[in-house]
């Protein structure tokens, strides 16, 4: 029985013998996993690093857009942040002041990033976001990558 849900396949005329007697490439046995893995966060253009958001907590020109859902809120909050769960964002969006720069956050950066691209659609354009795992117990957080 053959599975035809394949995506990217290929023939090549010839099939492999002839692949090889054109000199292509070919490689046999398994590959060994690398012994360490490391993973490096990119930050996109909109994205602000922890250490640039943690200085400007407590700016006054700035406004930290909290996206999480209102059980998420009521564990703790950055203080003063306008809270506008996610799910309600594209229909609220005009509850964001437009005079200052808007952070975006919610507990891992998924939903943050995608509130950005909503309020971006919706002709925001003072916008970042805090592109990492945030948590809270009361007034005491935490945020990391």
């Amino acid at each position: 029985m053959f599975d035809y849900n394949l995506s990217k396949a290929t023939v090549f005329p010839g099939g492999f013998e002839r692949w090889q007697k054109l000199g292509y490439p070919v490689e046999t046995g398994a590959r060994p996993a690398p012994a360490n893995l490391t993973f490096v966060r990119v930050l996109k253009a909109h994205d602000i690093t922890i250490a640039d958001f943690k200085k400007l907590l407590n700016d006054p020109s700035i406004v930290i857009l909290d996206v999480r859902n209102d059980a998420e809120q009521a564990t703790g909050s950055f203080k003063g942040s306008l809270h506008i769960p996610f799910e309600q964002v594209a229909m609220r969006y005009k509850e964001i002041p437009k005079d200052k720069t808007i952070i975006i956050h919610c507990a891992t950066g998924i939903r943050s990033s995608t509130a950005y691209e909503t309020l971006k659609a919706k002709g925001l354009t003072n916008l970042k976001v805090l592109n990492a795992n945030v948590k809270f117990k009361g007034d005491n957080y935490e945020i990391f990558e």
